[in-house]
C-alpha cells in the first residue's frame, strides 16, 4: 500500500506539472513565467501551514481523503471551464502544482504514521524505488495518451492518480500507531499560523543543523529555479500546447530512469564511502554549476 501511494503521487506530480506547463507555456499572449514562480511557492507555503494547523483539530484520515478527492475533482472541473484571463489560466496551473505536492506529503505522512523507525528503514528503498517508477510510467504514458486521443486525457489521467492515493491513506489507518481524531483544547490547539511559521523560523535560527540544511535547500531550489526558468522560455517560445506536453512526458520519464539506476547502483555506494552530508552539499553546488551556461544562453537570447 505504500508503494501505491508514493507510486501514484509521484504519477501525479508528474501529470500535474505537465498539463500546468502545458497550460500556462501555451497562452496567448504569453503570461510572464517569473509570476508563476513567485505565487506557486507562495500558494504551497500556504497551502502546507494551513493543512498541519487543520491536522490539530480533523481526523487526519478524515482531511486527508476529502483533500485527495476535492483535489481530483478540482482537476476535471477546471479543465471544464473555458480559461480564457490571464488570472484564471495561472490559478489553474497553480492549482496543477499545488494540489500534487499536498498529495505527496499526505502520502507520506500517512505512511510514517504507519510504520516505525525500523519498518521505515526497511522498506524506505522499495517506497522511493515506487515513486520514480510512477514518474517513469506517467512520462511514458504521457505521450501516447496525447497521440492516441488527445490533450484532454491528461486531466483524467491525473484524476485517477488522485483516487488511487486515497487508496493507501484509507487502508494505511489501520496501522496507524497513533489515531487522534480530535485533540483536546489546549494552548498547542489555539496556536496561529503565524504563531507556527514565527516557531518554525525560531528553531531553524537556534539548531545548526536546520540551519545549514535551510542553506543548501534554498541553494538547490535557486539552481533548479533558474534552470527551469530558463526551460520554461524556451519552450514557451517554440512549442505549441501538445508540444509541451510531449516534451515533459519524455523528459521526466528520461529522468526518472535516470534517477532509479543511479538509487539502485551508486547511491548506497556514495552514501558507504562519504556521507550524508557530503551528498548534500554537493547536490547545490553541482546543480549552481550547471545552470550558470543556462543563464549566460538566456541572457544571450534575452539580448538578440
Amino acid at each position: 500500500m505504500a508503494a501505491l501511494g508514493t507510486f501514484s503521487s509521484i504519477a501525479s506530480v508528474v501529470l500535474g506539472r505537465t498539463l500546468s506547463d502545458a497550460v500556462l507555456l501555451s497562452a496567448r499572449p504569453a503570461i510572464n513565467v517569473a509570476n508563476f514562480f513567485i505565487f506557486s511557492s507562495l500558494a504551497l507555503m500556504a497551502v502546507s501551514l494551513v493543512y498541519f494547523q487543520l491536522l490539530r483539530i480533523v481526523s487526519a484520515t478524515k482531511l486527508n481523503v476529502s483533500i485527495l478527492f476535492l483535489s481530483a475533482l478540482g482537476v476535471v472541473v477546471f479543465q471544464g471551464i473555458h480559461l480564457e484571463s490571464h488570472t484564471a489560466i495561472l490559478s489553474y496551473a497553480i492549482f496543477l502544482i499545488t494540489a500534487p505536492a499536498l498529495g505527496n506529503i499526505i502520502v507520506w505522512n500517512a505512511i510514517g504514521d504507519a510504520f516505525n523507525a525500523r519498518q521505515g528503514r526497511r522498506l524506505f528503498h522499495l517506497v522511493s524505488a515506487a515513486s520514480t517508477l510512477g514518474g517513469i510510467v506517467a512520462g511514458c504514458l504521457i505521450p501516447a495518451l496525447i497521440r492516441w486521443i488527445g490533450m484532454g486525457t491528461l486531466p483524467v489521467a491525473d484524476f485517477i492518480s488522485f483516487v488511487l492515493m486515497a487508496i493507501p491513506v484509507i487502508v494505511l489507518r489501520r496501522y496507524r500507531r497513533s489515531e487522534k481524531t480530535l485533540y483536546s483544547v489546549n494552548s498547542e490547539v489555539k496556536r496561529t499560523l503565524k504563531d507556527d511559521f514565527v516557531c518554525a523560523v525560531q528553531d531553524i535560527v537556534r539548531s545548526p543543523l536546520l540551519k545549514n540544511l535551510s542553506i543548501i535547500f534554498f541553494l538547490t531550489a535557486l539552481a533548479t529555479n533558474i534552470i527551469d526558468f530558463v526551460l520554461k522560455y524556451y519552450l514557451q517560445t517554440h512549442y505549441d500546447q501538445e508540444g509541451i506536453a510531449i516534451f515533459y512526458g519524455y523528459f521526466n520519464a528520461a529522468f526518472n530512469t535516470f534517477n532509479l539506476l543511479v538509487q539502485l547502483t551508486l547511491l548506497s555506494q556514495f552514501l558507504t564511502r562519504f556521507k550524508t552530508r557530503t551528498l548534500f552539499a554537493l547536490t547545490p553546488i553541482i546543480l549552481l554549476v550547471f545552470s550558470v551556461p543556462f543563464v549566460f544562453t538566456y541572457s544571450a537570447i534575452f539580448i538578440i
